[in-house]
């Protein structure tokens, strides 16, 4: 009886190697699929890929990793810290790796100072720290000595606002006009205007023909006299790169002339998007592709023949070996805002 029942044993522990063995493959060709989704950016795909492998094996801290990272590309910051303290539990030298990916975690969740002691940590482990590490220092540094400016974003309300993305919005000086950019249907990128009145805005149209087209158009600017709309247009017929800025005047009946592509002295073969006009529509700033930079803020002027003068990329107190994007003057014509993660913020 004894030698039957070690026998038993035996099987019972060889069937559960088997088990285990089977759920690991499944794991593992689980998280191959996720990884193909992330590539893809098809993060919700990948994250259900994840979330089964974590139930086929749960204590899989590859999955963790992964699922770690992909929250963090869909700026979901609070999944992504509990994914990355999962992994922390079930491999700390595989938490230790990822370090920097972790600090922007608790960025995103306003932990500046963990982040800061997290990344200083990791620097006196680390062989190699690579320079997007070390911005992330200089963010995490400026972040625990700067007070915020308290925000409150109001949403815009069904008129503007629907299923679909809306983004770049642009309003004239007088408040009574809204332009921005709409992907209908999650692919075509066309404009909507709205109109205002007193405090409430009217139900945003298509702006249509000839604006609108088949091709996306996107990242507008409307003029603050609401006479002139500059744009990014992508894959046109007409266009010298990738996606080159048009622009369009109102017409007497209120309608828009047909778009023109605003030529070379601004467009080239690389690219270049997000316009923004100066309150006297003589100066356009607008973004371009860099080799050396990702992308720069550049400014055009228009001589008095009405021509734009070659582009000129902005000196170093605005652009930096970052990426500098979406300028905008102010209507006093002395104060841009621009995007920049180059430059010292709150991380990102």
């Amino acid at each position: 009886m004894k030698k039957l029942l070690f026998c038993c044993c035996l099987v019972s522990m060889q069937a559960f190697a088997q088990q285990t063995d089977k759920a690991t493959r499944k794991a593992m060709e689980l998280l191959e699929s996720s990884m193909t989704a992330m590539r893809s950016y098809q993060y919700p795909e990948a994250i259900r890929y994840l979330q089964e492998a974590i139930r086929a094996k749960p204590t899989f801290p590859d999955a963790y990793g992964q699922m770690a990272l992909t929250y963090l590309a869909m700026k979901q910051y609070s999944d992504a810290e509990q994914a990355f303290l999962k992994l922390g539990e079930l491999d700390s030298s595989g938490l230790r790796s990822v370090s920097p990916s972790y600090a922007k975690a608790m960025a995103g969740n306003g932990k500046f100072t963990e982040a800061l002691a997290l990344l200083n940590r990791y620097e006196t482990t680390a062989k190699n720290i690579s320079p997007r590490t070390r911005q992330l220092k200089k963010d995490m540094e400026f972040a625990v000595t700067t007070k915020p400016v308290p925000f409150k974003p109001q949403n815009l309300g069904e008129s503007v606002n629907t299923a679909d993305p809306e983004y770049f919005p642009s309003p004239t000086i007088d408040g009574k006009t809204l332009v921005f950019t709409r992907r209908v249907g999650g692919r075509n990128e066309d404009f909507f205007i709205a109109g205002r009145d007193s405090l409430q805005w009217t139900h945003a149209r298509d702006m249509g023909e000839p604006v609108n087209t088949a091709f996306n158009e996107g990242a507008q600017n409307i003029s603050q006299d609401g006479e002139m709309l500059v744009y990014t247009g992508c894959d046109f017929p007409t266009g010298r790169g990738s996606c080159d800025i048009y622009f369009s005047l109102r017409t007497e009946d209120g309608g828009w002339t047909q778009p023109k592509n605003i030529g070379p002295a601004i467009n080239t073969e690389a690219w270049e998007s997000q316009p923004c006009l100066s309150p006297d529509k003589q100066t356009l700033y607008f973004v371009r592709a860099t080799p050396d930079a990702g992308s720069d803020i550049f400014v055009s002027t228009r001589n008095a023949d009405g021509r734009w003068a070659p582009a000129e990329r902005l000196g170093p107190h605005i652009n930096t070996k970052g990426r500098e994007t979406t300028p905008y003057l102010h209507a006093d014509g002395q104060t841009l805002f621009f995007a920049s993660d180059g430059h010292p913020g709150f991380g990102g």
